[in-house]
């Protein structure tokens, strides 16, 4: 039936020529082959930053208007499902038709602990709580902690659905039942008739009201102020298959189209034969249909809508206060702009497409299989067999051709004047196919435009760019090769046209070639309507300013319309497409085409942070920025870039989702993205500030401590080293004061063992043998002496000796002092403890001689009978022990003996030799020393010394 109704109204329109078209929005199509993982989509919702979420036949899949971030399913019972929504810290939760609940963790979906599911309904979150049934419960889960809070007791019969509003969640079984945010249970009951009809049954809460529908009948019931009301629903017999509350308006999705329910009880059909299970309204005002067969329609904006038109579209051109339209049937339309209507004005037989549909002057051009030429009533005036490509007005008089064949100037006034007559008459042989006088012959023409600034005519031909001035014909060059574009547009001093690889070239009057970056889009199409330049890309059409320089993304190019034609209004935008026009307000051009960034998280050595954290240790300098960019209404993503502090911006990559800074030192960083949104000349600039901290060691307080305690010890260093250096410089002044009072106890010692008087008595008792004729022991001593002699001076220049070198010196001293007495009287002995310990010890030189002499001197001198000398050395424990004993008077009577010859010389030797002694022992460990022992007899008198001398063996 509906059919034939359909047939009917068509009939009507080839009747009276003229037909009044529903209109859909326009919308954006987002399924299978462009990432969507399945074109079955059940519902849809946003989470709160701003992410599309989706629950198709294949799972649930994450968007941000470029890719899709689809959720590992392995742990699902079953991947189809429905009822997402969103809990406060942005979990996002998912039923599937099992009835089970899963919630989204690192891209998995991971099951929430439950009992046996009821079977699938609606899931609700209220504040913290997630709320759901199971048999003759509803449960409620904490969404931050995932642990059950309660159990509610529900006691029914039968559970039809569930759905939330008022922060409440309503329940639909035998009767109606209303959980609140306090988590209290609260039943109402229904009118027998709603009662009744439980199966299939939709409920939707919005504007104060509670909405029952059912999926099969034509009736529903509002729930408001304690009371129902019961309506007709005014739709054909279609299924409807779910409920939206969108705009203060309700939207039933229906296997047929979406219907808007007016207040007023009447509904608005939209979107006939899509087969829709939702409908949707984003935070950036989006609007989003779901459907079962063809992915998801994006709707930018109401107010843009498709215009149907019988024939597929190929040009526009301006018709009075209306347009003319051609299409591929080779058609031409009349298309009144106030009313959306149109009527057939030119109808030819052979169906070939219009490729060129244009007004110049006061003449209208077409080209299909013929050129035909149509005065301002769009009269036929004339027709050839001729491919005309493009056609422009030089002047009032002469239009420039382009066409298959050749390229020319011609007229249909020859009585007008115009600059150009002398290049028109000088080149005029014959009357040709329009009258024409031929630029070049031969050619394949493309496209044709004139330059009023330097009276050019740019003619774009398959042997490149052509320019004709009144006198000059050449071939315009770019980088030293022919210049190959089509579809010239000129614009006072300039040129522009695409080439094959779809950039945008233009060059001025003097016929300099540079390159535009108005887009990188690979552009189809340019057309010129007074001073914006539309650029038809195969994603986007964009409006750009001539004058300004600004530019406009005007609509997204919805492949499933593929824009062919544009024409401006004072306020709209008319678009031919395949399936229609598509009209859109002007005042919606610069609301629409924002894109919004959006950190996803920071990754720093390795570790994931949601938040970027403002400050950090040294260490922390590798740091990963993973960001979005969500961008649904369009397919233009500008590019977006970075500075750090007061560094040059730099672009990231169009397609790149993450900045990388590795090894960034210390400091304090200012890191700023500006999201480019050309096309309403404002630039979103993001501040992320955070600080890098200095290690300890290069913190101030450090670095000062430790310069501190640097120059301290390089001061306490240099303080040390001056005080070495003087203590060297006084151990080595010492060390001469040493050397020299040693220089002179060794004279002294020298002195005391060859005084005068020691050598007066040796000489004496040798003269007394001389005198006695005992020449053999004068002989004998006189030897000795002069070995003695000998000894003494060479022990002089030495600092030690050979053990046995002094007591051999010794022994010579000592026979030459006995002679001094009668050899009966006086005895001596030398002798060690051990047979080689005079072989391998030193001494220091004329060290033990001295004592030997007082103990002559004073001890035995004075002595009566027998005197008696013993030298014994002994080697214990690293010293040498040199024990010298006497049986002489004594030191005391020696002392009293010395007073009563006060006046006369006495011996130096022992004061001599201690100063000797101190001056060895000068900073030595191991020292020398020197041991006197009285020796007493029973009646306590003394009876000799004994001398003990230490030596250590290494001094």
């Amino acid at each position: 039936m509906k059919n034939k109704y359909l047939s009917f109204l068509f009939l009507l329109f080839l009747m009276v020529g003229s037909n009044l078209f529903g209109q859909n929005p326009y919308f954006n199509k987002i399924d299978k082959s462009v990432g969507l993982p399945s074109n079955t989509i059940y519902d849809i919702t946003q989470d709160k930053k701003g992410f599309i979420w989706f629950a198709t036949n294949e799972g649930i899949c994450k968007y941000d208007g470029v890719s899709f971030t689809n959720l590992n399913t392995e742990k699902v019972t079953s991947k189809a499902g429905s009822s997402l929504v969103v809990g406060k810290n942005n979990k996002i939760f998912y039923c599937n038709f099992d009835g089970y609940i899963y919630y989204e963790k690192n891209k998995v979906l991971e099951p929430l602990p439950q009992n046996e599911p009821l079977g699938y309904n609606p899931i609700c979150i209220l504040n913290d709580f997630l709320l759901t049934t199971e048999k003759n419960n509803i449960v409620v889960y904490h969404t931050k902690t995932l642990q059950l809070v309660k159990k509610i007791p529900f006691n029914h019969s039968t559970f039809i659905t569930a759905t939330k509003g008022n922060n409440c969640y309503y329940i639909l079984s035998d009767y109606l039942y209303c959980i609140d945010a306090s988590l209290q249970l609260k039943k109402i009951n229904l009118p027998e008739e709603l009662k009744n009809n439980s199966e299939a049954k939709l409920i939707k809460y919005g504007g104060n009201k509670l909405y029952f529908f059912n999926k099969y009948q034509k009736k529903y019931f509002v729930y408001s102020a304690n009371s129902f009301q019961k309506y007709d629903l005014p739709i054909d017999q279609d299924i409807i298959q779910n409920v939206s509350f969108v705009d203060d308006k309700i939207w039933l999705c229906t296997t047929n189209g979406i219907f808007k329910l007016n207040d007023e009880n009447k509904v608005e059909h939209l979107f006939e034969n899509y087969n829709i299970s939702y409908f949707f309204k984003d935070s950036f005002k989006h609007y989003w249909i779901c459907t079962l067969t063809e992915g998801v329609l994006l709707i930018p904006n109401f107010n843009t809508k498709i215009i149907p038109f019988p024939e597929n579209i190929t040009q526009f051109t301006r018709f009075q206060n209306d347009l003319l339209v051609s299409t591929e049937k080779n058609s031409i339309y009349s298309f009144q702009i106030d009313q959306n209507t149109s009527k057939k004005i030119i109808k030819n037989t052979d169906n070939h497409e219009i490729y060129l549909l244009k007004k110049v002057n006061d003449y209208y051009f077409s080209t299909s299989s013929k050129f035909r030429i149509y005065d301002a009533k769009m009269r036929l005036i004339s027709e050839k067999k001729l491919a005309v490509k493009n056609i422009i007005a030089i002047d009032k008089k002469y239009f420039a051709v382009a066409a298959s064949g050749f390229c020319g100037i011609f007229c249909f006034n020859e009585k007008l004047k115009s600059e150009w007559d002398e290049f028109y008459k000088n080149r005029k042989k014959e009357k040709d196919i329009l009258n024409e006088v031929r630029i070049e012959s031969n050619i394949k023409a493309k496209s044709i435009a004139y330059n009023t600034y330097n009276k050019t005519i740019y003619v774009s031909t398959n042997l490149g760019v052509i320019s004709q001035t009144f006198r000059n014909k050449k071939t315009i060059f770019y980088k030293n090769k022919p210049l190959y574009i089509n579809n010239l547009i000129a614009y006072k001093n300039l040129i522009f046209g695409i080439n094959a690889n779809g950039k945008l070239l233009q060059f001025n009057e003097k016929n300099k070639v540079t390159e535009s970056t108005i887009t990188h889009e690979e552009i189809s199409k340019l057309k010129r309507i007074g001073t914006n330049l539309y650029l038809i890309t195969k994603k986007n059409i964009i409006r750009y300013n001539l004058i300004n320089k600004s530019k406009i993304l005007v609509l997204t190019n919805n492949q499933e319309f593929d824009v062919a034609d544009i024409e401006e209004t004072k306020t709209q935008l008319l678009f031919a497409t395949k399936k229609g026009i598509i009209s859109k307000n002007l005042k919606d051009l610069n609301s629409e085409h924002n894109q919004f960034f959006l950190l996803n998280n920071i990754t720093i050595n390795g570790l994931v942070y949601d938040t970027f954290p403002t400050s950090l240790t040294h260490n922390q300098n590798n740091i990963k920025l993973n960001f979005s960019i969500l961008n649904y209404n369009n397919n233009y993503t500008n590019p977006i870039s970075y500075k750090i502090n007061n560094n040059n911006w730099y672009s990231l990559e169009n397609n790149s989702r993450n900045l990388i800074l590795n090894e960034l030192p210390p400091g304090n960083y200012s890191l700023k993205f500006k999201v480019y949104n050309s096309f309403t000349k404002k630039n979103d600039v993001l501040h992320y500030h955070f600080e890098i901290k200095y290690p300890f060691w290069k913190k101030p307080l450090f670095v000062i401590a430790v310069l501190t305690l640097f120059f301290g010890i390089g001061y306490f260093i240099v303080k040390n080293h001056i005080k070495k250096i003087n203590q060297r410089n006084k151990e080595k002044l010492e060390k001469i004061n040493l050397e020299s009072e040693l220089s002179k106890s060794k004279l002294t010692a020298i002195k005391s063992q060859m005084n005068p008087h020691f050598f007066f008595n040796a000489l004496n008792t040798i003269q007394s043998y001389i005198l006695t004729s005992d020449n053999k022991k004068a002989l004998f001593y006189l030897k000795k002496f002069s070995v003695l002699t000998r000894n003494i001076l060479e022990y002089s220049e030495k600092e030690t000796i050979c053990l046995k070198e002094e007591i051999n010196t010794l022994g010579l001293y000592l026979e030459i002092e006995k002679a001094r007495f009668n050899e009966e009287d006086f005895i001596f002995e030398i002798h060690t403890t051990q047979p080689d310990i005079s072989e391998n010890i030193k001494i220091p030189a004329m060290l033990i001689q001295p004592y030997i002499e007082n103990a002559i001197k004073h001890g035995l001198l004075h002595k009566k009978g027998l005197k008696k000398l013993i030298i014994s050395l002994t080697l214990k424990k690293n010293y040498l022990t040199i024990r010298i004993e006497d049986n002489g008077i004594g030191r005391k009577k020696s002392m009293e003996l010395n007073l009563l010859k006060k006046g006369k010389p006495t011996s130096f030797a022992t004061q001599a030799m201690n100063n000797r002694i101190e001056l060895l022992n000068k900073n030595k460990s191991e020292k020398i020393s020197i041991d006197y022992t009285d020796k007493e007899t029973s009646t306590f008198d003394e009876n000799g010394t004994i001398v003990t001398i230490k030596i250590p063996i290494n001094l």
